[in-house]
């Protein structure tokens, strides 16, 4: 499958990047390496990630590293995963 990564996963993921450089440039490099390593890893297993908590559709699913979430969507007409999704995970009060 290929891989679709949309401007505004981009556009939330640099943000975070900046916002860790500001204090740990070395760690926001180790973050960012180990998001696209993650997200490298969808080709082969796609599947291996759970169905995401936000919608009711078992085609998008979700990946968490490091408390964050990458939401994506499986599109198996066009055989393509499709990244649009970068949240930071919360736990319920």
């Amino acid at each position: 499958m290929k891989i679709l990564i949309t401007d505004e996963f981009l556009r939330k993921l640099n943000s975070q990047i900046e916002y860790l450089a500001r204090d740990k440039p070395k760690a926001a490099r180790q973050f960012k390496e180990a998001v696209f390593s993650k997200i490298r890893s969808l080709e082969k297993f796609p599947k291996a990630s759970r169905k995401s908590v936000y919608f009711n559709n078992e085609n998008i699913r979700e990946g968490i590293i490091k408390g964050y979430k990458i939401i994506f969507r499986l599109n198996p007409k066009k055989d393509q995963i499709e990244v649009f999704g970068f949240i930071r995970s919360q736990n319920k009060p």
